[in-house]
């Protein structure tokens, strides 16, 4: 008997099987379905429309993507737009063969946005409820309708308790519970005038809990939808429901499975997601292999189970023999069997089979007793081997559970970390890179015959950065993202985010005129009504064009291309937009080349200082003079600073050509000594040096190497360049002055031009700029420049004025008393062997005449 039954086991478990095994796809091509949750993973209600899914899905040449709305947590107004936005960027270029969406909110998404994002795609809906075929959004969809039982549910509750006279719905303000609560009065009243219906939908359960103690006793309960605590800690379905009856002793039921299978509300009349699911992935299979979708009518009468927790049943004191006859009992003792009246006489028969049977076997043992030992013995074996398999089974089960944690959360780092790879996190734009590869697939495929590109800087990020932090300036990214995003959509741009700059890719214009104008939009579209956190934002911006074919075929030039031009806009001025010419590539070859060329000048000793003599305008002695670099290039030409001196600043050379420069002078300071010439030599200092290099520690180096008195050896920093970091410059220029070394502010008057911030700093010389005495035989320039000496020398200030060419300039500044000039009037820059030979002529030819 026992082996018959084995064989008919077996069988029935092949014919099972044998389906499964013979499903052959009849093609190979991958086939796309997406699935997207209204809820998220973890959710049981959902979790069982995945399973079935998946489980009716098992086909060869099929890929299943799944996202998870996970709308009971996030449920802000401009959350379907933000969804929106990064599903167009993730699946724009996927084909999309199937979305399958489960849930109300899925299926209101769609409704929204499904033009956008799958345009002819076939769609398949479960779980949605209180549907009407006016609720159809397109004519390619079906689907299952999930209907809210609430006249059977209310039968239900009536039929278990005589004494309720009060039903409430309880839920959240959500669109599910508010629907349930609309259909649940409207039929309760029509139908049952005797007994009150109500909903109680609050935000809180705590307020839940609070309304529903003001109903009396004879209370029932349906749980809709789920709920959040006062902390703002989710309640899923059977939590919502277990705490409900915990919190207030009544009876609680519900129209789904999620609530009742983990032990939450009694029971109820409940659709199954995951039969569901499984409908719904039925119909998806049919559409991938070729069914017409009008051919799939829509489920609107699915069948609901009565299900019910056995121990909910146990403590409210609800008697089995009271529930339906096809109820569905969970949960209960493992050795108690449950049966309904109709199967009465089926336990009769098997009872009495079992009668003879065992009379049967009694008979047989007693005539097989050494059978009986042998049976027995290897029985035995077999449960021993039976609890070794249960247990093994059980191992391999907890390792598997683990196992699918272990994958699962790969696959969220996984799909994190491939975010990252190729979508800026800030801006979530497509990152440079994945944008180049975007636009040669696009080129490849020959689907454009035209576009553009443009690079968009902000080009006082920085600043922004600085003066209200990077937090602000981080949002000022975001916010302009976002404003690009709305202002231009549809699929003709494409949107690229790298570091402070954005590239948008249009494909809608056509000639040179409308790039232009397009870029001028961009400019009014990111500056209009721009505020961060009720700040008001001025933002500068440049914007480089490159146009398809004419600026380039390929994305990586096209690119390039658009940041030359963007690098020329930006020297033009703010919110200058600059289309690409080749003069641009050219000036740039040549700005590298004469950087390489500069960087072999240190290494060939090409530079040499020159010097200009400073005039002390009392007694006409020399006191000093001013090195100026010059460039013997092998071209044989003598190129002057103008030339060369911003490439340096730009690429960082200024620091190792500075350091140069003052050890040179230094060094001329100990040569001279040796020929009894004692002259103060100035050097010009960057800003670049005093960020990026240790000045502090070049000028001690250089005085300590060349054993010179650090008094004759003297810096001069520009206004402009003593204004970048006011506060920093100052304290090292205090420190550079504690070594006795003077500190002149050059070009002073065409910066700042205050004395109130340069009384603070610690100068010893003022060099007034030769703009101040060009037109110094007018009377008010003459005020001008006789005020500021007047000033600075109150300021224990050196005066030296720059650039005097004629001898009236000389003879005014004598009379103002200014402390010491220099200029082509007495010389220019000159070589330092020249230097003792221009003394001695000066003071034989020049000196006696002033």
């Amino acid at each position: 008997m026992k082996k018959a039954i084995m064989i008919l086991s077996i069988i029935l478990t092949l014919l099972m099987i044998l389906p499964v095994l013979s499903r052959v796809n009849n093609t190979n091509e991958t086939k796309n379905v997406l699935v997207i949750h209204s809820y998220h993973k973890g959710l049981s209600w959902t979790d069982e429309f995945q399973r079935g899914i998946e489980e009716e899905l098992q086909l060869d040449h099929v890929e299943i993507m799944v996202e998870y709305m996970d709308c009971y947590r996030y449920h802000h107004p401009s959350y379907y737009e933000e969804l929106f936005n990064f599903y167009l960027q993730k699946y724009n270029h996927d084909k999309i063969d199937v979305v399958i969406i489960t849930d109300n909110n899925a299926y209101d998404f769609l409704k929204l946005y499904h033009d956008q994002l799958f345009v002819d795609v076939p769609i398949v809906f479960a779980g949605v409820n209180n549907f009407t075929k006016e609720d159809l959004f397109h004519e390619n969809i079906t689907g299952i309708v999930q209907n809210a039982y609430q006249e059977e549910m209310i039968n239900l509750i009536l039929s278990l308790d005589k004494d309720i006279d009060t039903i409430l719905l309880s839920g959240s303000n959500s669109a599910t519970a508010i629907a349930d609560a609309e259909v649940l009065i409207r039929v309760g009243e029509s139908k049952y005038k005797s007994i009150r219906f109500d909903s109680m939908l609050t935000e809180t359960f705590e307020e839940q809990i609070e309304a529903i103690k003001l109903y009396g006793t004879e209370v029932a309960i349906i749980a809709s939808g789920t709920m959040r605590d006062k902390n703002g800690i989710f309640l899923d379905h059977t939590m919502f429901s277990s705490r409900l009856i915990e919190e207030t002793g009544k009876p609680v039921y519900a129209m789904a499975t999620a609530y009742i299978v983990e032990g939450g509300a009694i029971g109820g009349v409940a659709a199954d997601s995951y039969v569901d699911g499984k409908i719904a992935a039925n119909y998806a299979a049919m559409i991938l292999k070729g069914k017409a979708i009008s051919e799939l009518p829509i489920i609107e009468d699915p069948k609901a189970y009565n299900i019910f927790d056995y121990n909910r049943l146990k403590q409210f004191n609800i008697d089995m023999d009271m529930l339906p006859e096809d109820s569905i009992i969970l949960n209960g003792p493992s050795m108690k069997l449950l049966v309904d009246k109709k199967h009465v006489n089926l336990v009769v028969i098997v009872i009495v089979l079992m009668g003879i049977l065992i009379i049967g076997f009694i008979a047989n043992s007693i005539r097989q007793k050494k059978a009986e030992r042998i049976i027995m013995e290897t029985k035995r074996k077999l449960r021993q081997n039976n609890f070794e398999l249960e247990a093994s089974n059980k191992f391999l089960l907890d390792s598997k559970e683990k196992l699918n944690k272990q994958f699962d959360e790969l696959a969220e780092k996984n799909a994190h970390i491939e975010f990252l790879a190729y979508y800026d996190s800030l801006t979530r734009l497509m990152k440079r890179d994945m944008l180049c590869n975007t636009l040669s697939e696009i080129i490849e495929a020959n689907n454009r015959e035209s576009f553009c590109i443009y690079d968009i800087d902000i080009i006082n990020l920085k600043t922004i950065n600085d003066t209200y932090g990077h937090d602000i300036g981080n949002e000022v990214l975001s916010s302009i993202a976002k404003k690009l995003a709305s202002c231009y959509k549809g699929d003709d741009f494409l949107f690229g985010a790298h570091h402070s700059e954005f590239i948008v890719v249009d494909f809608s214009v056509i000639d040179i005129e409308e790039m232009i104008a397009r870029a001028q939009e961009f400019i009014s579209c990111i500056k209009s009504d721009f505020k961060i956190k009720n700040k008001e934002i001025e933002l500068e911006i440049g914007i480089g064009i490159s146009g398809y074919p004419i600026h380039g075929k390929d994305a990586t030039s096209l690119l390039k291309n658009a940041n030359i031009a963007l690098l020329e806009a930006n020297k033009n001025g703010k919110n200058t937009v600059c289309l690409y010419q080749e003069i641009f590539y050219d000036n740039i070859m040549n700005r590298l080349n004469l950087e390489k060329q500069l960087k072999m000048a240190l290494v060939n000793e090409e530079f040499e200082l020159f010097y200009q003599p400073k005039i002390d305008t009392n007694n006409c002695d020399i006191v000093g003079c001013e090195a100026l670099i010059r460039w013997h290039h092998p071209d044989g030409s003598l190129v002057f600073p103008g030339k060369f001196i911003d490439i340096a600043e730009e690429s960082g050379l200024i620091i190792d050509i500075g350091e140069w420069v003052i050890m040179q002078a230094c060094r001329q300071i100990k040569e001279w000594k040796a020929m009894g010439i004692h002259l103060t030599v100035s050097v010009n200092v960057s800003a670049r040096q005093l960020i990026g290099s240790s000045i502090l520690d070049v000028v001690k180096n250089a005085i300590s190497t060349y054993n010179i008195d650090p008094k004759l050896l003297e810096l001069e920093i520009t206004e402009s360049v003593m204004m970048q970091d006011i506060g920093r410059n100052a304290k090292i220029m205090d420190e550079l002055k504690k070594l006795n070394i003077g500190i002149a502010l050059d070009d002073f008057g065409t910066g700042y031009s205050s004395m109130s911030y340069i009384k603070e700093l610690p100068l010893t010389k003022l060099k007034i700029d030769k703009s101040f005495i060009d037109n110094i035989e007018e009377k008010a320039q003459r005020e001008i420049i006789k005020s500021i000496i007047v000033l600075g020398q109150a300021l224990n200030f050196i005066i030296n004025i720059e650039g005097v060419e004629r001898a009236e300039q000389f003879k005014i500044l004598q009379e103002y008393k200014a402390d010491e000039v220099q200029g082509f009037l007495f010389s220019k820059a000159i070589p330092k062997d020249e230097i003792p030979k221009f003394i001695e002529s000066f003071n034989h030819n020049f000196k006696h005449l002033y």
